[in-house]
Formats: structure tokens, sequence, C-alpha cells
């Protein structure tokens, strides 16, 4: 019921025009904001119009009523709580994702779109304007199904939200004067009408004075006794409480007297009960304080009980009194673990956020370690009398800064201390997290051995052991031990709860994926289906899971999963999120892929330079291969700078896998003429580098003109990417196989394995990639290549660049091959019996073009179109004239179309215009306007405006 969207007040009337143009806002966009002065009857209005004119959402509706105090992480926790509990969802984990407003933005708005909730946020004005503005701007552009309608005493002046906005004036005196006989029917017009003057267009004004006949400084003025101690009540309440809980303090008035309440506007119903009206306390706080004696009152009648809100308001009742023995006692009655299971860690700092005082140190270090909010971390302290959980407590928070080096020394120190002492289940705890500051720091060889040293406790233990040992041992190069190792753990995740696996699954599929076997952790994933994850909405590991699984999904060639799961994180984050770093470069790994390169060198930068001012080594390597990888695509030399040289030859995985690409781009880069030394490489066996080193052979083989060993080496690189399952590698070796072929002249196996890739590749959904297969087939099956064909890959240098060098270098335009390239071309033209020439060029960047196929006796145009002329011999000729020979003169048409010697102007003229206009007819896009057969003085010639080819 606490979130659930209110009654309609029954005295509703007038508003009848701003009804209608709230209805057909809420129709027309996601985001609507009805703003104004207090007292204008605002949230009645909303309320109306959706009970009214959307009857049939009020069920889907939550309403989430702020007061004063509202810092902007409390607005977004009862937001998750608010849709978790209309979702159904069984658990939600606030851990870390309060660290990150744009992460928990996020996940309030996957949750409304999900369930195509409408959210009615009141009293807007009570959150901090930074998070209202960033929080209906981004439901603004991002909300599809689920609707946001927002009520605020003022416009957060959202650009978005330029023609969703209502400002809600004074109600026309009719109105007003209407509203007064329906509440008070017994009253003369005169008084009515003396009420409505001074109520300033205000229902809530016009009520007060039709209460006490003025407007009263002390709304309570006149009210029966038992009628002002509940108000007082609501006056020292902050926070709503449902009636049930007010009763252990008050006594509740009957239904009629409530009602009476409310018609004066004194107080409000919400979903969490009632409250005082906002105008209400305004004057209530300028005529009295609330008084010790009755906060230690609402704090010993809330202490003895359960529900959390009970506690918390409890809680922060006894520390108003400045009871801090009993509001600690409190807390260590169970109180606070009662907060923290139940997920109000946020409420729970935000009591304690502003407290010095020696007894709470403890409490708030590990509420804030709980809820993994950066700020609160920051502030916290550790006891001075700290106990080896509290230390421990301390270390974490270290873990949780990225302070590896006070991670350790601390942690290290519980783990003595603890092992010293036969307490085994502290020491483990304490171990994993020196073990996991040692992976971090990069000394995964000392991590391993302080893994090998711990002893489980219970069954549990020792998969949450081995989770680590799989990153330790994949950093280490021992790539058979961590693939093994993670398949004996994926036959565990099943016997583990479902927020462990998710912790789990990440942790292991990272490393699985460095060690080239993305089969292995694509198959973990599946034991966590997305549903689940999602259910449990641990979002902190949630996040890490879905970064994991898209990197999973990527390198298993799914890239339109990869794309989703990508653009479910990536909006939201901003650029200090610890996970922002990953997840740009997984995006610029996926647009690499697909052939979407604009502006992803850039990107690359800009994510490694941050990364590095992080010291994340890991994602300033993955971004230096990538971008190794881009320049391959280009034929360019990468940068060269301290950035770039940053990671390359680092004894690290992906230290190594740099070392290996820079390898490759500079042999593909050799000059004409040179002849490059083979590389000497030691690789694992079964690891991504051991891929990379046998494609690195493989090129190095093949510029070198050692045609059968760079086959060789190439087989032996599709066949490891296929025992290690590994599809993105697959595809890449099988492009390079076919390279070698066809260097080699062995156009049948070549077109075998051309045609193998298309069909591989064709499920990724990568332009760029499929490109490369189908010109592979192409190449491999043509003789000569077919200038049809050509002019469309020469077209597509801004997704496949290296597509586009080669078709272009095959249809006679100028452009810089790399080693590879020239091999491949070499063949091609010395198996060719025809050649492409261009004899017409235009200036500037690649254009499509058009020409005539001299052997098939036809003509290509832009687009694609073909015109035969094999049954149009004359026009044949006079088109293979014109081009031929770009400007023809009447006399020399004449003589090589019809074979006559002698040019008579009044025989030929005629016979000339006609046969150029039925050739327009064919070749022209407007033959009326015509741009490739242009007519001269004297003569008829090639228009200048696209490039001009023939095969001959």
């Amino acid at each position: 019921m606490r979130y659930r969207l209110v009654n309609p007040p029954p005295s509703f009337t007038g508003r009848t025009g701003e009804q209608a143009w709230l209805r057909e806002a809420i129709g027309r966009a996601p985001t609507v904001l009805v703003y104004g002065l207090g007292g204008m009857g605002k949230t009645s209005l909303v309320v109306r119009t959706l009970h009214t004119d959307f009857p049939e959402r009020s069920e889907r509706v939550v309403m989430l009523t702020l007061t004063a105090g509202h810092d902007g992480k409390l607005v977004l926790v009862e937001l998750l709580r608010a849709l978790s509990t209309l979702g159904g969802i069984e658990h939600v984990d606030l851990k870390s994702l309060l660290g990150n407003v744009e992460t928990a933005l996020q996940t309030v708005l996957d949750l409304a779109e999900q369930s195509c909730v409408w959210v009615v946020i009141d009293n807007l004005h009570h959150a901090p304007s930074e998070l209202s503005q960033r929080l209906l701007g981004t439901m603004a552009a991002y909300a599809r199904k689920s609707r946001w309608i927002a009520v605020s005493r003022v416009d957060p002046n959202i650009d978005a939200l330029e023609l969703q906005c209502l400002r809600l004036d004074g109600m026309p005196d009719a109105d007003l004067l209407a509203l007064g006989r329906l509440l008070w029917p017994g009253r003369s017009e005169e008084v009515l009408r003396c009420a409505v003057a001074g109520a300033g267009g205000s229902p809530w004004r016009m009520k007060q004075l039709l209460g006490g006949g003025a407007l009263r400084s002390n709304p309570l003025t006149g009210l029966p006794p038992q009628t002002d101690a509940f108000v007082t009540l609501l006056q020292a309440l902050s926070e709503p409480l449902p009636l049930r809980l007010m009763a252990r303090l008050e006594r509740v008035p009957a239904p009629d007297e409530l009602a009476e309440l409310e018609r004066l506007g004194i107080v409000e119903r919400s979903g969490d009960g009632y409250r005082l009206h906002d105008d209400a306390r305004l004057r209530l706080e300028a005529t009295r304080t609330v008084g010790r004696t009755l906060h230690l009152r609402i704090a010993e009648g809330l202490s003895n009980g359960s529900e959390p809100r009970a506690q918390l308001a409890a809680l922060r009742h006894y520390c108003a009194a400045g009871d801090i023995h009993r509001a600690t006692e409190l807390l260590r009655a169970g109180s606070e673990a009662r907060l923290l299971a139940a997920g109000y860690g946020r409420e729970l700092w935000s009591v304690l956020a502003a407290r010095s005082e020696a007894a709470f140190t403890g409490v708030r270090l590990r509420c804030a370690v709980g809820i993994g909010d950066v700020e609160a971390l920051a502030v916290v302290s550790v006891p001075e009398r700290a106990g080896p959980a509290e230390q421990l407590l301390w270390a974490q928070r270290h873990l949780m800064l990225g302070q590896l080096s006070d991670a350790l020394a601390v942690a290290k120190a519980v783990h003595d201390s603890a092992d010293a002492a036969g307490d085994n289940a502290t020491a483990l705890e304490a171990g994993l997290v020196v073990a996991t500051a040692l992976v971090q720091s990069g000394r995964s060889a000392e991590g391993l051995e302080c893994l090998e040293a711990l002893a489980p406790v219970v069954p549990q233990d020792r998969t949450r052991i081995d989770a680590v040992r799989v990153r330790c041992l994949a950093d280490l190069g021992r790539c058979d031990e961590s693939v093994a190792l993670c398949n004996d753990l994926r036959t565990r995740l099943n016997d583990l709860d479902i927020s462990t696996r998710v912790e789990i699954c990440h942790q292991v599929a990272i490393p699985t994926i460095a060690s080239g076997n993305v089969r292995l952790a694509t198959s973990i994933f599946d034991l966590v289906p997305y549903s689940d994850a999602d259910r449990t909405l641990s979002t902190h590991h949630s996040q890490l899971f879905l970064t994991a699984r898209a990197a999973a999904a990527l390198n298993a060639g799914r890239l339109h999963e990869a794309r989703q799961i990508l653009a479910k994180l990536g909006p939201f984050l901003d650029r200090e999120a610890l996970l922002q770093p990953a997840i740009d470069v997984l995006e610029c790994s996926r647009r690499v892929t697909t052939g979407e390169l604009d502006g992803v060198a850039d990107l690359l930068r800009g994510v490694a330079g941050r990364a590095r001012d992080r010291d994340d080594a890991v994602v300033v390597a993955i971004a230096r291969c990538l971008e190794l990888a881009l320049f391959t695509l280009l034929a360019q030399p990468a940068p060269d700078d301290d950035l770039a040289r940053a990671y390359v030859g680092v004894e690290t995985p992906m230290g190594l896998n740099c070392t290996l690409l820079k390898l490759r781009l500079d042999l593909r880069l050799t000059a004409v003429g040179s002849v490059p030394s083979m590389p000497t490489l030691e690789s694992p066996m079964e690891s991504e580098r051991a891929l990379i080193a046998e494609q690195v052979f493989s090129v190095g083989h093949l510029v070198r003109g050692e045609l059968e060993e760079a086959v060789s080496r190439s087989r032996r690189a599709v066949a490891a990417a296929r025992r290690q399952g590994h599809p993105l590698h697959e595809a890449n070796s099988l492009l390079l196989l076919s390279d070698c072929l066809l260097s080699a002249s062995r156009f049948d196996e070549a077109r075998e394995i051309a045609q193998t890739a298309v069909a591989f590749i064709e499920p990724f959904g990568s332009e760029r990639l499929s490109a490369s297969a189908q010109l592979a087939a192409t190449l491999a099956r043509d003789e000569p290549p077919d200038p049809v064909a050509l002019e469309r890959f020469a077209e597509l240098g801004k997704v496949a660049p290296d597509v586009a060098r080669r078709a272009q270098a095959l249809l006679g335009a100028p452009t810089c091959l790399d080693a590879v390239e020239r091999r491949v071309h070499q063949a091609l033209v010395a198996r060719a019996t025809g050649q492409v020439r261009t004899v017409h060029a235009v200036a500037g960047a690649w254009r499509a073009g058009w020409g005539i196929d001299r052997p098939r006796r036809r003509a290509w145009l832009p687009k694609g179109r073909v015109i035969y002329f094999t049954t149009r011999p004359l026009l044949w000729r006079m088109l293979e004239t014109l081009v031929v020979r770009r400007e023809a003169t009447k006399e020399t048409l004449v003589r090589e179309v019809w074979d006559e010697r002698a040019y008579h102007p009044v025989h030929h003229n005629n016979r000339l215009f006609t046969t150029v206009n039925k050739l327009r007819q064919l070749i022209e896009d407007t033959p009326a306007r015509p741009t490739r057969i242009v007519t001269g003085a004297d003569s008829y010639r090639l228009g200048m405006d696209e490039p001009v080819r023939v095969l001959d």
C-alpha cells in the first residue's frame, strides 16, 4: 500500500482545461511536470487525471511522496523500492549502486520499463535540483513504455521538458466558489465569496479561511485536543508512518476526524499514511518546536518491534533527543543488522552521516561498506579499539577505494592475527582480501601462494577461493590449469545461491576469455539467465556480471547481444564511474568488429588516458590492443608515444598481446622490396596469445614470400581457435587463410575457405567482417574480378577500409596497400586475363564510378546497375568509342560507329543525335540532364563528375 496511487479527493472541481492538457501530455511523451506555488492543487490534479482519464492504469501507478530532508540517494532508494515492490522482485541489494547516480538511474528506468509502470513523484522540490534535472532528463530521453509525472513547487528548467511543463496558477473565482459550496454546503454565499476573495486562487488558503473564518498563523486553532495531539505527532515525524504504527504513539483520529483535517488542508494522504501538508508544517514550525520529551516518547514507542521503518524512526528520534546511549543500545539489540539486511543501509547512513560520536564509529563503517557508497567510504574511520571484524571492514574499505597497499597491509595483519588465534573464518575472509589486493596490484604469483594457504570453513568457501585462483593462473600464463579449474567450477556453480553465482561468474569469466576459451566462458553465463540476475538486483555484481557477459558475447561473435548489454549499461554511466573505462573499451571493441569506425581512435585514446590515470593497467592494455587492430585496418602506423608504450612488452597476458599485435602491424607495414626478419615467439598452447601468435607467424611468412609456411600457420590458427572455442579469432584466422591461399594461387582452396568464412561470419552481424569474407569469395571465384562487385566493395572505406583498398587497387585507382594486401594483389593480377584501368579520375575522396566491361560487352553504373549491349551493337560501338577516347568529334564517331569515311552534317547529325539519345536513355540517371555523355561544340565527351573505368 505504501507506494500505491491514492484515491482522488472527493471534493475535486474545476481545472477542466488543465486536466485536458495533462491527459494529452501524458499520451504524447514519457515525462510531464506540473509545478506552481504551494496550495494550488497540483497533486490533486494529477491524481484526479490518472483516476478519471486512465482508470485502467491506476493499479500500475507508483506514487512516491518526498519530504524535506530527502537527499538525492534516498530519493533513488525510494524509487528502487517502489518499483521492485510492484515488480515482485525478491531482494534489492543497494551495495555500490548509490556510489553512482547514473547506475541507479539506469536500474530505476529498467525496472519501470520492464513492468510498463507509471511513476508519480510528488513534492519533487524536496529532492536536490541536480538530481531532479538528471532524473527527469534521463526519463525524457530514454523512457519508452513507462511514464513519469512530477509535481513540484519549482520549475527545474529542463530543455527536454519545454513542451511538457504545466504551470498551475490560481483557480478562477468561479471554480473556487464551486469548491467551497461542495465542501461547506451550509455556508452562506457571502461567507463563501469572502473566502474566495481572500484565497488568492489557492484552494488550500480557501479551506483555511472557511475552516476558521481567517487565515490562521496556527492551523490547529480551534481543533479538539485529541486531534491537536495527532497533528503535533505528525509535525515531529519527518517521514510518514502507517496508521498502525502511529497508533502505538497517539490516539488516531476517527475516519470522520481525519476527513475533516484533510478538508481543512492540514493533513494529506500518501501511500505511506497521513502527513502534514507542507504549508501547514511551515506555519506550525513558525509557532512551536518539537521538544525532547516527544522525541523520546516516539523513539520508545517504535523501538519495540522488528519492522525496519519503525526501528529507523526510533533511532532517528533517539538521536534527535540527544540520547546516544539508547540509540546505540537499539543498534546493538539487532536494529543495525535488521536494517542492513532489509536494504535500509542508505536510510541508516542518512541518520548517522552527521553524527561524530565515537559510539557510532563502528556502525558508520559497517554501514558505509555495506552500501558501497564512495562518499560515505571517504569520510568514515576505524574505531580506536577495533576488533578483527572491524579491521577487516577497514581493509575492504581500502580495497573498494582502490587503496591497494593499505588494504593489503590491514588485511594481512588481520589474517595473521586470526590465524594465530585459530579463528579460521576470519582468517579466510582476510586471506581473500589479501589475495584480491595482490592480484589487483599485479602480484598474481603472491596472490596464488596466499590462496593455496587458505583453509575453507564451509564447502562454498572452496568455490570462492578457486574463483580468485582462476584469475591468478591466467595472469601467470598457466592457461591449461586456469581452464581446467574453470571447468571444475562450472560444475559447482549450480550448488550456490543465485547472488553468489552471479558474483563468481564474472570473476571466472574474464580470465577464461583471456585464456582464449570463449566457449567455456559463454557456457558459464548460461548458468545464470538474465531473469535470475535481474530478479536479485545485486547491483554491483550485476554490473560486473553484465560487463563480463558483454565481453563474452563480443568474442563469441554475438554482436547484437553485446550491443544490447552495452546499451543497457553505457548511456547511464558518467565519466567518473569505476566501470566506465571497461564499458567504453568494450564498446570500442564492438565498433571495430562491426565496422563502426568513425571516432573510435579518439575514443580509445581518451579511454586509455583515463584508465592510466586510475592505474587500470588492464584497460590501458586492451585499449592499446584495439588501437593496434584499428591501425592495421587503416594500414597506418599507430601512435608511438608514452601512452602507446605504457603496456607493450609488459609480462602480463594483455601486455604480451600488445607486443604481438604491434609486431603484426609492423610486419604488414613492411615497405616494398624489404624482407623482414622472422619473429621468435614463445606462447602457451592454449591461450588467446597462442591464437594471435599463430596469426603473426602466418603474416610473417606471407610477407617474406614463404607461402606454404604461411598457409600452414594460418591453418593452425583456424584449428586452434576452433578447438578453444573462440569464434572471433576463428573468423579472422579464416580470412587470413584465404589471403594466404590467394597469394599462393591456390584459388580453388581459397574459394572453399572464403565460402566457409562467409557462412561462418554471417550470423555475427558484422558488416566489416562480412564484407571481408564476401570480397575474398568474389576474388577467388571470378576471373577477372567482377568490376561491378569491386565498385560496391570500394565504397566501404568507412566500414572496412582494408576491403575498400583492395577493391580500389583492382579498379586501377592509386592506393597504398600493406604487405599482405600487395601479395594478394600480385597473385590476382598475375592470374587475370584482363585488368581494370581508370580512364578518368576525380580528385579528392573516393567516389563510385562507372565503366565498360569490354569482354562481356556491358556497362556498369553506380549502385550496381548493369546494362548489357550484346544485342545492341551500334550503341555498344558508340559507348566504347566515347569511353576509350574520352572525347570524340562527330567525324570520329561516324567513322568508328558506322564505318563511314566522310561526315556530312545533313546526313549524319540527326543519326548521331538519335543514337546518343538512345544511349543516354540507358546509362544516364536523368536522360534530360545528362552527366555521363555531354554534348560539346562539335563533339561528344565524357562527363567530369564521376570516375570512368575500362575492363580490357
